[in-house]
């Protein structure tokens, strides 16, 4: 199953800095350009522990794949993307970077199911 996504991502509020618009650089990361065998521990290392802070495991032995599209703002972060079924999980450790980050996600296709505080929610495409 892959899922395509959009999400927002906002952090703390602005400053009084002048912002270099080279900061608004779109980032393109894709598993398609890596070889197969290298796919999940780059998107582990790279989208998983830098961008999400979070631990990614494929959800089975199916060829994984993902790719987002990522455009940082003052403030914002806008993604979009697509992936084969994922477990995304923030640890307690990872919870301590104290990140409160606030994110809206918006399911365009396939299902989406999140987990927290023993509850659980499932996105599903129109």
């Amino acid at each position: 199953m892959t899922a395509d996504i959009a999400a927002i991502m906002a952090g703390p509020s602005g400053s009084d800095h002048m912002i270099d618009p080279q900061s608004f650089a779109t980032v393109r990361f894709s598993t398609a350009d890596l070889p197969e065998n290298m796919r999940v521990a780059t998107w582990r290392e790279h989208y998983g522990r830098a961008v999400l802070r979070a631990d990614i495991a494929p959800a089975d032995d199916a060829s994984f794949d993902a790719a987002v599209v990522s455009r940082t703002l003052p403030g914002l972060q806008l993604v979009s993307g697509r992936f084969t079924a994922a477990r995304i999980i923030r640890t307690r450790e990872m919870i301590a970077d104290g990140n409160d980050d606030l994110s809206l996600l918006v399911n365009q296709t396939g299902n989406v199911s999140v987990h927290a505080r023993g509850r659980e929610v499932t996105l599903r495409e129109n």
